[in-house]
C-alpha cells in the first residue's frame, strides 16, 4: 500500500512537470526567445550559478518526503545519493561541467581500492559515495576556473619579452632568458611539491579519523536498523489497517453526502431561482412584445406613404428640368462651339503670326551680327589673359627651380650629417661597446642558471607528485589544500 502511494505521488509530479515544461514552450514560443540559451547564458555569472544550484537541490528536496516513506534501511539510505544534499549539488555542477567541458568524465561512485579501502571497505565504500564522488564535480568546476585564469596570467613570457629586448635593442641573441624561462615552471613545481605532500599526510590522518568515524556510526545505524524493520512493520500495519480505511471511510462519507444532500439541495435551489427570475421577467416580455408590434405598424404605414409619394415627387422633377435640359442641349451648347470654332479660333490664328513677324527680325540681329562681334572680342580678351599667363608660370617655375638647388645643396646635407648620421655612428660603436660587456654576462648567467635547473630536475625526478582524491571527509571544504595538491599534479 505505501508503494502504491508512493508511485501514485511520483506520478502526479511526473504530470505537474510535462504540464510546467508546456507552458514553458508554449511561452517560449510566443516570445521568439531561446529559452535554453538565455539559461544557459545566465547558469555562467556567479548569481546565476548560485540560484541554479539551489533550484537543483529543491526540486530533489520536494522529493524528498516521498522517498522517506519507501525507506526500509537506514544503512541503504546512508549509502543512497538521492538522499544526500551533496550529491544533488554535485549532480548540477556536473551538468555545469559537461556544458563547460565537452570532455568531462566524472570519477566512477565505486571507490578505488586504495589503503583506505584494505582497512574498512564498506566503510569507504559510504565516506567515497558521500563525500568524495559527490564532491569531485564541484572541485573540478574550482579547478577549471583556476586553471583557465592561469592560462590567461602565462600567457606573455616576460623572459621572451627581455630575450626580444636584447635582440632588438642590443643586437646579440641572449640565452640566458631561454634557462630562466624554463626555470620558472621548475621552481613552481618545486614550490608546490613539498607544501603537497605535508598537505597530503595531514589530509590522510584526517581522512583516516574520518573512516573511523564513519565505521563506528554505520555499526551503531546497523544495529538501529534491526529495531527500525520492526518500527517500519509497525507503521505499515497502522497505515494499511487502522489510517487508511479510517481516510477511505472519511472520503466516502463526503462523496455521498455530496451526492445525495448537498447537490439535490443546490439543484433545488437553481430551479427556484430560475423560476422566480421567470416570472420577473414576463413584464419585461410583454412590453417588448406591445414594442414590436407598434413599430411594425409605423413601418407599414410609413412604406405605403413613401410608395405613393416617392413616385409623384419624381415626376414633377422631371417635368420641372424638361424645358431647361432642352435648352442647354439645343441652344446654349451650338452657339458656344459656333462661336469657339468659327469666330476665336481665328482671331487667335491672326494674332499668332504678327508675333512670329515681330520676334523675327530682333532674332536675326542676334545671331548674325552681335553675337559674332562678341565671340571675337572674346577671343582678342582671352589670347591677352593666356599670354600674361604663361609670363607668370615660367616665372613661378624658375624660382622653384632655385628653392629646390639650395634645399639639395646647402640645407638637406647639413640636416641629413647632424639629425641622421651622426646619431646612427654614435649608436653604432655605443652597441658594440654594449656587446662586450653584456655577451660575457649573458654567458655567467646562463651557466649559473643552468647549474640551478640541474639541481631542480634532480630534486623533481627523485619527488613525484601525491595523488590524492579530494572530498569533503578530508577538508575539503577549505578547498585550499586540495588546490595545492591539484597544482602540483599540474605542474608535474
Amino acid at each position: 500500500m505505501v508503494q502504491a502511494r508512493l508511485a501514485e505521488s511520483e506520478a502526479l509530479v511526473a504530470e505537474a512537470e510535462a504540464a510546467a515544461a508546456a507552458a514553458a514552450g508554449g511561452a517560449e514560443a510566443a516570445a521568439g526567445v531561446d529559452i535554453a540559451a538565455l539559461l544557459e547564458i545566465l547558469q555562467r555569472t556567479p548569481v546565476g550559478l548560485v540560484f541554479g544550484a539551489y533550484i537543483n537541490v529543491w526540486a530533489h528536496a520536494i522529493e524528498l518526503p516521498g522517498k522517506a516513506l519507501g525507506v526500509t534501511s537506514i544503512v541503504n539510505a546512508m549509502y543512497d545519493p538521492a538522499f544526500n544534499p551533496l550529491a544533488w549539488v554535485g549532480e548540477y555542477f556536473e551538468g555545469r561541467m559537461k556544458a563547460l567541458d565537452a570532455g568531462y568524465v566524472r570519477i566512477s561512485n565505486e571507490p578505488k581500492e586504495d589503503v583506505f579501502h584494505a582497512l574498512v571497505p564498506w566503510a569507504y565504500d559510504f565516506l567515497w559515495k558521500a563525500f568524495i564522488w559527490t564532491w569531485e564535480p564541484i572541485f573540478s568546476f574550482i579547478t577549471f576556473h583556476v586553471s583557465m585564469l592561469s592560462d590567461i596570467a602565462g600567457a606573455v613570457s616576460p623572459f621572451a619579452i627581455m630575450k626580444l629586448g636584447y635582440k632588438e635593442v642590443w643586437g646579440i641573441e641572449a640565452t640566458c632568458p631561454d634557462v630562466q624561462a624554463r626555470l620558472g615552471p621548475k621552481m613552481a613545481k618545486l614550490g608546490t611539491l613539498l607544501p603537497a605532500w605535508i598537505v597530503v599526510l595531514l589530509l590522510f590522518i584526517v581522512r583516516l579519523l574520518a573512516l573511523v568515524g564513519a565505521t563506528i556510526v554505520i555499526a551503531l545505524v546497523w544495529f538501529w536498523d534491526l529495531i527500525y524493520g520492526i518500527v517500519i512493520a509497525i507503521r505499515d500495519w497502522l497505515w494499511i489497517n487502522l489510517i487508511w480505511p479510517i481516510i477511505n471511510l472519511f472520503i466516502q462519507i463526503q462523496i455521498w453526502w455530496w451526492l445525495n444532500i448537498t447537490l439535490p439541495i443546490l439543484q433545488f435551489f437553481i430551479w427556484i431561482y430560475n423560476a422566480i427570475m421567470f416570472l420577473l421577467s414576463i413584464p419585461m416580455y410583454v412590453i417588448e412584445l406591445m414594442l414590436r408590434f407598434f413599430f411594425l405598424i409605423q413601418w407599414f404605414i410609413l412604406k405605403i406613404v413613401l410608395d405613393i409619394v416617392i413616385p409623384i415627387i419624381q415626376f414633377m422633377y422631371w417635368l420641372v428640368t424638361l424645358i431647361p435640359t432642352l435648352l442647354l442641349w439645343y441652344v446654349f451648347i451650338p452657339v458656344q462651339w459656333f462661336f469657339h470654332f468659327y469666330l476665336i479660333m481665328p482671331l487667335w490664328g491672326v494674332a499668332y503670326w504678327i508675333a512670329e513677324i515681330l520676334c523675327f527680325i530682333p532674332q536675326w540681329i542676334w545671331l548674325n551680327i552681335i553675337l559674332p562681334i562678341l565671340q571675337f572680342l572674346w577671343s582678342i580678351i582671352w589670347a591677352i589673359m593666356w599670354f600674361f599667363l604663361q609670363i607668370q608660370l615660367w616665372i613661378m617655375w624658375f624660382i622653384a627651380q632655385i628653392y629646390l638647388w639650395i634645399w639639395l645643396n646647402l640645407i638637406w646635407p647639413i640636416i641629413w650629417f647632424f639629425s641622421i648620421y651622426l646619431p646612427s655612428l654614435i649608436w653604432y660603436y655605443f652597441r658594440l661597446i654594449m656587446q662586450l660587456i653584456l655577451i660575457p654576462l649573458d654567458q655567467i648567467c646562463f651557466w649559473f642558471y643552468n647549474a640551478i635547473e640541474g639541481i631542480l630536475d634532480a630534486i623533481i625526478a627523485a619527488l613525484p607528485p601525491p595523488e590524492w582524491n579530494p572530498g569533503l571527509d578530508a577538508l575539503g571544504f577549505m578547498v585550499g589544500p586540495d588546490l595545492l595538491i591539484w597544482a602540483a599534479n599540474e605542474l608535474a
